[in-house]
């Protein structure tokens, strides 16, 4: 996703800079009025920690305001917060297949080659890595389906009817076992 968007006002930020500030509160005055740790405070202050209702309903009457405003606050930021890890999620993905093209539809004979080196690498490296599968998967898939396995693929299947040999699907064209 290429939109950019502003990240709303955190609570914590709104807190700070809108009351504590102008209205000379330092946090232990805030946590003593509200009766919690002043560790929770800060914890709200830095984002770590999202407002409770409980939480906004003290806040709207130590600063007379609606509980709803804090937290329609928070709510906003989790959305905004949302949409930003599904936005990396998918730019991550197109990332991935830009360079695995494999993982992406329609496979090309190139990518086919290169996923095949990617999956010996990850043999020799990483073969626990969570692409391995399905990058062995795509392999398997291509080879099944790809016009110049297909011959390769009726003499497998010829082979398996007569009970003499049986592939081995993760090295499909390159091994044959006895069973």
């Amino acid at each position: 996703m290429d939109t950019i968007t502003a990240e709303p006002t955190p609570v914590g930020v709104m807190l700070v800079e809108e009351f504590l500030k102008p209205l000379n509160i330092s946090q232990q005055q805030l946590a003593d009025k509200m009766q919690v740790p002043l560790e929770l405070i800060c914890q709200i202050i830095d984002g770590s920690h999202r407002i409770t209702a409980n939480e906004a309903g003290q806040l709207s009457a130590l600063f007379n305001m609606s509980a709803e405003f804090w937290l329609n606050l928070q709510a906003t930021h989790d959305r905004w917060k949302a949409s930003m890890m599904i936005s990396g999620a998918l730019d991550a993905y197109d990332n991935l297949v830009k360079a695995v093209p494999m993982l992406g539809g329609n496979p090309s004979k190139q990518a086919y080659e290169e996923a095949l080196v990617l999956a010996e690498h990850l043999v020799e490296h990483d073969i626990d890595h969570p692409l391995f599968k399905i990058i062995c998967d795509k392999i398997t898939a291509y080879e099944d389906s790809a016009p110049e396995y297909a011959e390769f693929n009726a003499r497998i299947a010829e082979l398996d009817k007569l009970g003499g040999y049986e592939s081995n699907p993760s090295v499909k064209g390159s091994s044959l076992v006895k069973k």
